[in-house]
């Protein structure tokens, strides 16, 4: 959902980059901060660890906070695990969207369609064009190859010429 507002909601778009670029957020992303609610278990675990020592052993509540503990130690558990799974997911798409955002607004294309897409290379390429040999960024990912060229005077921005779609090529020696 959020790669289709990016490529189809300009203001939202552009809403995103300027909030990402505002020194207020420190270059947070919204994913960023839709992970904040995630690292409250830590808290709660050293909340109730804390309780817990200075809880009598012979109070009444002392079962319930144990029993509160142990539970939120296999939610931290299982949170951690996921976590760790989703950091390197999380790394990929935002090496995705920066290549999206990279491309112009009016040549934009939707690539956080795929959750299981990567970014597997990127980079420049001499290719030969009708006339010339012409440098062009590429990049390669799990199911697409795409290249754009250079826009003069804006580091960093490309328009997107070609999308390949590699879903159906198989490589043969």
């Amino acid at each position: 959902r959020r790669g289709e507002l990016l490529t189809s909601d300009r203001k939202f778009s552009e809403f995103c980059q300027e909030r990402r670029r505002d020194p207020r957020s420190q270059k947070q992303s919204l994913m960023d901060l839709m992970i904040e609610p995630v690292q409250r278990i830590p808290r709660y675990q050293l909340l109730l660890e804390r309780l817990l020592k200075y809880t009598p052993d012979d109070h009444s509540e002392r079962g319930d906070l144990v029993s509160a503990l142990g539970r939120i130690k296999d939610v931290a558990i299982t949170n951690n695990a996921a976590l760790a799974k989703s950091e390197e997911l999380r790394e990929n798409q935002d090496k995705i969207l920066e290549v999206m955002m990279s491309f112009t607004w009016n040549t934009r294309i939707n690539l956080l369609d795929d959750p299981a897409r990567r970014l597997l290379k990127e980079g420049p390429m001499m290719r030969q064009t009708r006339r010339t040999v012409k440098e062009f960024q590429f990049w390669l990912f799990s199911d697409k190859l795409l290249y754009g060229e250079a826009l003069p005077g804006a580091e960093g921005v490309f328009m997107l010429h070609r999308v390949l779609d590699l879903s159906n090529c198989h490589a043969a020696i």
